[in-house]
């Protein structure tokens, strides 16, 4: 499988089948739903995401019959994100992630997010967890955390 880095919020699509591991970076404009979209579609095999985006995302998703599907994402990687999309991908009213079982995120985002970890929204995308590697992390855990990623125990 192959990698591509430094997509960026203007990437026009295509069909990447052999792409495996896609790194998403722009500092200077927000990502959209509709992008996000695409990059589904151009890249359906995809197992790796990697984001770094600090913008408020714009053009959120408001079609609850446009609900992204990653079919294949295995590991999330969140670096240096605005919290929208942590959002964007973890609620499963806007993207299905049947697949992810390892994830990158800053604790206080995840913990935010799911609404410390009794969002049903978010549930199911982090109901396959078996990793999660987040920065401040607390030492002892809630059982609704416990709840929230039966896969973790």
């Amino acid at each position: 499988m192959e990698r591509i880095s430094h997509i960026r919020h203007n990437f026009p699509g295509g069909m990447f089948n052999n792409v495996g591991v896609l790194c998403m970076r722009d500092l200077n404009h927000p990502f959209k739903h509709k992008f996000f979209a695409m990059i589904s579609t151009s890249f359906p095999l995809l197992r790796r995401l990697e984001i770094s985006n600090d913008n408020k995302q714009e053009e959120k998703h408001e079609d609850k019959s446009a609900i992204i599907h990653f079919s294949h994402l295995v590991e999330f990687e969140y670096f240096e994100v605005h919290v929208d999309y942590v959002e964007q991908f973890l609620c499963d009213s806007n993207t299905r992630l049947p697949c992810l079982n390892k994830i990158r995120i800053s604790y206080q985002q995840l913990s935010y997010v799911t609404k410390n970890f009794t969002r049903n929204t978010t549930r199911w995308n982090c109901a396959q967890l078996k990793y999660i590697n987040s920065s401040r992390m607390a030492l002892v855990h809630s059982k609704d955390y416990y709840r929230y990623f039966p896969s973790l125990l």
